[in-house]
């Protein structure tokens, strides 16, 4: 064996697939990361809209007697029913496209093996979840320093 070609005793020249599987793998875990990020990204931005678009709503609720932590404390739940979907969804359409379109690409390629992983998922839910409940409170505080008169007012 010499450097990356390997010679046989027939004379034939294989080539060893550590270079190449080193870069897909980490051509495989940027993507990965860049989608992630993308997704949790997007995640924000739908609470965040979510929770924009209602303030004329939400002083209303105020208005009629909701108070401050009541609304918080609804947002922060609004956001974990979001989580909660994402979650499942994710634990539901992730297994099945690893199980059937992963492996189906993993066993068409001659050097790479096929492992079920689920753990990385498990390590970004606590920081969604935990979003979910940060986010809501981070843009209630900003909503609520105009006053409930001025955001019935607002367009």
């Amino acid at each position: 064996k010499y450097g990356a070609i390997a010679v046989r005793a027939n004379e034939t020249v294989t080539f060893t697939a550590m270079p190449y599987s080193t870069v897909l793998t980490a051509i495989i875990k940027i993507s990965y990361t860049i989608h992630t990020s993308n997704r949790i990204t997007n995640f924000v931005n739908s609470v965040l809209t979510s929770i924009i678009t209602r303030r004329k709503e939400l002083a209303m609720l105020q208005s009629i007697g909701m108070t401050g932590e009541q609304l918080k404390k609804m947002l922060s739940f609004e956001g974990l029913y979001y989580a909660a979907g994402t979650v499942v969804a994710s634990i539901v359409f992730g297994s099945l496209v690893s199980v059937i379109i992963v492996r189906a690409i993993s066993n068409s390629i001659w050097f790479f093996t096929y492992k079920f992983v689920i753990f990385p998922m498990f390590v970004i839910y606590p920081f969604l979840i935990a979003l979910t409940v940060i986010i809501p409170a981070i843009i209630y505080r900003k909503i609520a320093k105009t006053s409930i008169i001025e955001r019935l007012h607002q367009n």
